[in-house]
């Protein structure tokens, strides 16, 4: 799995932003610029250039007064947000007077990327106009730009010292979403050049502009997960609950309001897997084996993550984690043909029940944290996290000297990394290479794995344990398969366990320090970044380049009823793990060179012995039937051998010779010797 964060999209509306990028506020700021600019417009152009203008005298208050209470209310079936913005329109000065001719403009700002005309109709049969007694008003509406412009003629004339109340009502979805178990809401904020007192540049009439926002959540509705930014006060009413956002808190920014306390991620994997051997013919393709070894989802006990699996094609040659708790499943597959791994499931996190809570270690220190070489490889130099070199050692120590909680420390790290990087899309779109800790220190462009790495080595520096985290912020915005695989860091703190921090998120403008939903972790990484290896493939021949998985992961409401679900626990039962000797001895002749040659020789070996035996046995035949040839006559029925002549040594002197005398049983003779003569 290479790291990387969400896409730049520079048309993406603020209003669904949980992305790991930081547009964010850029997106947010937009958003309510628009806003902003068309309240001024509104409120200071239309009405002041409006006004029958007297003579100016001097003043030392505002002229006007313009109360403006934007009220939003999520519907109880969490799909739509009711808006209400109440202006009051107050003349405080004793020279001017706004004509009943005045025009009051509201626009009704689209915040969905794109143009839907059927709702745009939607929102605008929903648009109600009424006075400060709830009384209809009169009104027009027209579409420009993405926008609806409502205007409303003043029923009469604003002498000083008296006020007129504008109420606009209506419905809309896009500042409301679903998004698996979880309700986001958001409201515009203010832009950063908002000032409440501003002067006509015509009139020189001053107008002071204020702003309540609130927002009530049904009762009906789960917890909040959180709120941002933090609401100025909270009340409870029959309706539900009620946030009031002061105006400051909301300049530079909008309000982030997540309901629920628990998600549900449907995840995909498919790994495709290539014929590296080509060269193997198929009878002998048991002896040519590629082994996959793929990184699953994991269990995580700071957000009770679980994780089940309901698809795991083909079976596996084991399964097995680590004494990290990740989760590896090894699959031998035939290396002459094409397949593809398909590994589907789900991923539960939730923030109640055992979870730890992060005030409880609060107050714990450096010097808390064990000495007995546990915690050694949380806390060592590594590529990458240079937390041994000078500058990074020198930064930790200025970042940590003011605090003594390791809480308080992280925080202090976690700000500096957020105010001292840049996101570079560039770099992720085109050259995402690693640079490490320290150049992203020193500057250099980054992204998400540089966030990261520079907090593992300040947080290391600091004598604080960390480690890598790998997985997937799941950006509502954007398809199952267009979610991009994301770094964070996770540092260890007593009492508490290991804790989630992700800084290149920090952009946002919410921490995210702490347990969230918004994370779904696969694995974790402490000595080497790049170890594990989220996809190991072992084969003779591996010169072509293998593909990346493919993963797609989805936001549901929750796991279909009566879904047969194995945990990785259920998988290591049901497959094991590779601890035979004679299983790993197999597994490397057939995925090794060794393997290769065997496979090779292996036929060229058996037609040259088949061809030997073939000639073997042939020479054999031929053999036997030549000695039948040859061999003598038997000898007749009751016949006796027949005699040899054995040949007597040549005595010195001449002996008389015996000759046998001929029997009669005999048939033959043997042949005649001459017989001795005597020598007168």
């Amino acid at each position: 799995m290479s790291t990387g964060d969400g896409k730049k999209n520079e048309n993406a509306t603020a209003l669904f932003v949980l992305a790991h990028v930081p547009l964010y506020n850029e997106i947010i700021m937009t958003a309510a610029r628009k806003v902003f600019t068309a309240t001024t417009r509104i409120m200071v152009g239309i009405i002041l250039t409006a006004r029958l203008l007297l003579p100016v005298s001097p003043v030392h208050a505002a002229d006007f007064d313009i109360s403006i209470n934007r009220s939003y209310t999520v519907s109880e079936s969490g799909e739509t947000l009711h808006i209400s913005e109440r202006r009051t329109l107050t003349n405080r000065s004793s020279a001017y007077y706004l004509p009943a001719t005045s025009v009051e403009e509201f626009i009704i700002q689209n915040f969905k990327e794109g143009f839907d005309q059927s709702e745009i109709d939607s929102k605008t049969a929903s648009i109600r106009v009424t006075d400060g007694n709830g009384r209809p008003l009169d009104c027009s509406t027209q579409t420009h730009n993405e926008e609806i412009v409502v205007e409303v003629p003043f029923s009469r004339s604003v002498t000083p010292g008296q006020s007129i109340v504008f109420q606009l009502e209506y419905d809309a979805d896009e500042l409301v979403e679903t998004v698996g178990s979880v309700i986001n809401v958001y409201i515009p904020g203010l832009d950063e050049s908002y000032q409440q007192l501003s002067t006509d540049p015509d009139t020189h009439t001053t107008t002071q502009i204020s702003y309540t926002t609130t927002l009530t959540v049904p009762k009906t509705m789960p917890p909040p997960t959180f709120t941002l930014p933090l609401p100025a006060s909270t009340s409870e009413t029959t309706v539900g609950t009620v946030y009031t956002f002061s105006t400051e808190s909301i300049i530079g920014t909008s309000v982030w309001h997540q309901i629920g306390n628990r998600q549900t991620y449907a995840f995909k994997i498919a790994q495709p897997v290539l014929p590296w051997d080509t060269i193997t013919p198929n009878q002998f393709s048991f002896l040519s084996k590629g082994q996959y070894t793929v990184i699953l989802p994991r269990n995580y006990a700071e957000t009770n993550q679980d994780v089940f699996f309901t698809t795991i094609t083909p079976d596996p040659h084991a399964v097995w984690h680590d004494d990290e708790g990740n989760v590896f499943a090894s699959f031998v597959l035939d290396a002459t043909k094409k397949n593809t791994i398909s590994i589907e499931g789900y991923i539960t996190v939730e923030l109640t029940g055992d979870a730890p809570d992060l005030e409880s270690g609060n107050e714990s220190t450096v010097l808390d944290i064990p000495s007995d070489g546990s915690m050694d490889r949380y806390l060592q130099a590594a590529e990458f996290w240079e937390s041994d070199a000078p500058e990074i050692r020198q930064k930790a120590g200025e970042l940590a000297q003011e605090h003594t909680s390791i809480i308080d420390i992280l925080r202090a790290d976690y700000e500096f990394i957020i105010d001292l990087i840049d996101y570079d899309d560039f770099k992720y779109g085109s050259r995402n290479t690693r640079r490490g800790a320290l150049a992203a220190l020193h500057g250099e462009s980054s992204v998400c794995m540089e966030y990261a790495d520079l907090l593992i080595a300040l947080a290391r520096a600091q004598g604080i344990p960390a480690r890598a985290a790998y997985g997937y912020g799941y950006d509502p915005r954007f398809s199952p398969g267009e979610q991009e695989d994301h770094q964070w860091a996770q540092a260890w703190i007593p009492e508490y366990g290991w804790l989630t921090i992700d800084p290149t998120w920090g952009e946002t403008g919410r921490e995210f320090i702490g347990r969230d939903l918004d994370h779904a972790l696969w694995y974790v990484a402490s000595v080497h970044p790049d170890e594990p290896n989220p996809l190991e493939i072992v084969t003779a021949d591996i010169s072509t380049e293998p593909e990346r998985s493919s993963i797609e992961i989805s936001a549901v409401n929750s796991i279909p009823e009566n879904t047969e679900l194995l945990s990785a626990s259920d998988l290591e039962n049901r497959y094991g793990s590779i601890d035979s000797n004679v299983d790993r001895i197999y597994l490397t002749i057939q995925t090794s060179m060794l393997g290769r040659v065997t496979v090779t020789l292996l036929p060229v070996c058996s037609l040259a012995f088949g061809v030997v035996a073939f000639f073997t046995i042939i020479v054999r035949i031929v053999r036997f039937f030549v000695r039948r040839t040859r061999r003598p006559p038997p000898p007749p029925k009751n016949s006796a051998p027949p005699q040899v002549a054995i040949p007597t040594p040549v005595p010195s002197s001449p002996q008389p010779t015996a000759v046998p005398v001929s029997t009669p049983d005999q048939t033959a003779s043997p042949p005649s010797v001459p017989g001795p003569i005597n020598i007168q």
